[in-house]
């Protein structure tokens, strides 16, 4: 029988769980720094068992945003940094302004699916995923932890129309990704810029933008021609490990970048590529309302048709381009840093303005004499005549 695993190793802080018997016979989860604080922590609640307030009472008075403030504490200790920030974004933005007060006795399916629908209207069907799914799991910790519900009151079936809701949009979005014209035009924009780098690490080697800003030169292998991906800068301007597993990798060196890059002067080349105007490392927040959306608005003063939104539209652009170019798609999915191609496929893939209707006409080719490398049919069943 396997044994389970207690002890966890986050960005180097020990975080131990275990259950610790109580006086009534129950088992409840302890959490602490490590096996002694876990201890300590389940002598005191043992002690202090029969002083708590009980649980019906304490449940009556628990609000939702004093269990998700526990809960991001926990995800503070147990997670990444960024992931840690992006919940607590995620959490604050959408959810406490409004289901913050009500106490955690009063969600439900119907509080949720109404939650999903405002959320709808002020942003988009995903985002509705993403906070209804993170409710959830508040939920799931607090019963986890034997806080007094004994199971989630939100259906699962509120997330899983959510998602039908996504797929079906996504399989009726045939529109292009971004056009090459306005990636070379946003690209020129920064041609001069400290921030150029990060643009060209986006567009031409697939990094999502908190990774292009912590890029650093000793990442940069000039004799291979690769780039090492490991890092990303949160938007505090913390420099944490990437995202996933499969997020740490190697990036093709594109030529037109390796010749900017070589312009550096060697003296310089130290630290991290792309620094603030304070020499410190560019906050992806920063990158894109500063720096980004300020060229958007400039270039889209002098062409109405461009169409680049946010800089994670790079990532598709990158993988479509690759794609209509005959790249393998393991290749392209290894680069961009996705445990699976499928996911590249689905999500990521879809047709760049410039060829859309690439190859529209290509089975006609069957029937002429201007490719040698395709069979003529007319001429094939003459001379089998």
């Amino acid at each position: 029988m396997a044994k389970t695993k207690r002890t966890y190793e986050v960005n180097g802080n020990t975080y131990y769980k275990k259950r610790f018997p109580m006086p009534n016979g129950s088992n409840q989860f302890v959490y602490g720094k490590n096996y002694q604080d876990w201890k300590i922590k389940g002598q005191m609640k043992y002690d202090n068992f029969y002083n708590n307030t009980p649980e019906q009472i304490a449940l009556d008075r628990i609000l939702l945003k004093d269990e998700t403030s526990e809960y991001l504490e926990n995800i503070r200790v147990t997670k990444t940094q960024k992931t840690y920030e992006d919940y607590r974004w995620l959490v604050n933005k959408h959810l406490l302004p409004r289901m913050g007060k009500i106490k955690l006795v009063e969600v439900t399916t119907a509080e949720a699916i109404n939650l999903a629908n405002k959320i709808k209207k002020e942003s988009t069907v995903k985002m509705a995923q993403r906070v209804i799914k993170r409710l959830r799991a508040i939920i799931n910790w607090h019963v986890e932890r034997e806080r007094g519900l004994n199971a989630n009151p939100i259906s699962k079936i509120v997330q899983k129309d959510l998602s039908e809701e996504i797929a079906k949009d996504e399989e009726f979005d045939d529109l292009p990704v971004i056009s090459t014209t306005n990636v070379l035009a946003l690209l020129y924009y920064f041609e001069d810029s400290p921030y150029r780098f990060a643009f060209h690490f986006m567009a031409l080697h697939g990094m999502r933008i908190a990774e292009s800003v912590a890029i650093e030169w000793s990442d940069i292998d000039f004799e291979k021609n690769v780039i090492y991906v490991h890092q990303q800068v949160t938007d505090k301007g913390k420099i944490v490990r990437t995202k996933t597993k499969a997020s740490t990798r190697y990036v093709p060196l594109q030529s037109v970048t390796k010749q900017l890059l070589l312009e550096i002067s060697e003296e310089k080349r130290t630290g991290l590529v792309t620094l603030n105007g304070q020499g410190n490392p560019s906050r992806p927040n920063n990158l894109r309302a500063k720096y980004f959306h300020k060229a958007r608005k400039h270039l889209l003063e002098q062409n109405p048709d461009f169409d680049i939104n946010l800089p994670h539209q790079f990532r598709k652009f990158f993988i479509s381009y690759h794609i209509d170019k005959g790249t393998n798609i393991q290749n392209v999915s290894r680069w961009v840093g996705h445990t699976d191609s499928t996911i590249t496929m689905k999500i990521y893939a879809k047709p760049i303005n410039e060829t859309i209707n690439h190859n529209a006409d290509l089975m006609s080719g069957l029937f002429t004499d201007t490719k040698p490398h395709v069979i003529n049919i007319n001429k094939a069943v003459r001379l089998s005549v």
